[in-house]
């Protein structure tokens, strides 16, 4: 019964998020290769992990039972840096072509960066007692590689086809009210350095000894357990 309620809470959570994303990205971007393109590289790296796990008789515990929903996070997240880098790109060379490889050799090295820092934390849970976290772990660190594969090929393959994004998000002439919410935050970090500093270590102090008292849930474990 348990393990029916798993896969029917996946069911209904992915496409759930894709829907959510894909609207969120259309506002933003107003592109195809902004929203369609994202949502449609993070579920073939979302396909080929799954796969993978399935060819190697890999299983999802209760705990990695979270794992596509979290993929699906990360991968968003990578893909939208390379669409916003390519609509940069776009308004500098508009010829697709020249711009989407402009854009993919800027943003690999990085995207490379991030998505290794990103596995070389979830590797760090193999060093955990848990065999279930232990799992996790590799598990998430292979599904983030597969994502940032899936991104850079998909995205580097089609995006040239499309027109590029086209949002008041990122048009540094006519900035949007996130844009400029943003800036804000950041100009005044940048002249009040030492005050937001101090506050922030202050607010770093209070947050370490409240969240000292965590109490540790047990219900799922005796949930799965006979």
């Amino acid at each position: 019964e348990l393990i029916k309620e798993w896969v029917s809470d996946l069911r209904i959570q992915l496409p759930i998020a894709a829907l959510v994303y894909l609207l969120l990205l259309s506002y933003v971007f107003r592109r195809v290769a902004g929203s369609v393109l994202p949502v449609l590289a993070v579920g073939v790296g979302l396909c080929w992990t799954l796969a993978m796990f399935s060819v190697t008789g890999e299983t999802l515990n209760f705990v990695s039972n979270a794992l596509p929903a979290l993929l699906v996070i990360i991968g968003v997240s990578g893909c939208t840096q390379i669409v916003t880098c390519y609509a940069a790109e776009s308004s500098r060379n508009p010829n697709r072509r020249e711009a989407a490889r402009a854009t993919i050799e800027k943003m690999a090295p990085a995207g490379l960066l991030a998505a290794l820092t990103t596995a070389v934390g979830f590797v760090s849970l193999m060093t955990a007692q848990s065999e279930l976290l232990i799992q996790f772990g590799w598990q998430a660190a292979i599904g983030v590689a597969v994502q940032f594969l899936s991104t850079l090929l998909v995205l580097a393959v089609l995006i040239q086809f499309f027109r590029p994004p086209s949002s008041a998000v990122i048009d540094d002439r006519h900035p949007g009210l996130v844009t400029r919410f943003a800036s804000m935050l950041g100009s005044a970090a940048a002249l009040r350095p030492m005050r937001i500093l101090v506050g922030a270590l202050f607010i770093a102090g209070v947050a370490a000894w409240l969240g000292s008292g965590v109490a540790i849930n047990t219900y799922s474990i005796r949930e799965v357990l006979p």
